[in-house]
């Protein structure tokens, strides 16, 4: 292998690293604030009420 290619790997896996710290991170933080302070998204009818179009 040629040095560029090692440093080329190096990169891939530091960021590769970067990705999975984030997500991690933000998964325990949403775990974090418990089911009641996630929002819901505005096209999604609250849980237990009838959609009428």
């Amino acid at each position: 292998m040629t040095t560029g290619s090692v440093l080329y790997l190096a990169m891939c896996l530091a960021m590769f690293g970067v990705f999975s710290v984030v997500l991690a991170y933000h998964s325990w933080q949403q775990g974090r604030m418990g089911p009641e302070m996630l929002s819901t998204p505005a096209n999604q009818p609250e849980p237990g009420h009838a959609v009428t179009a």
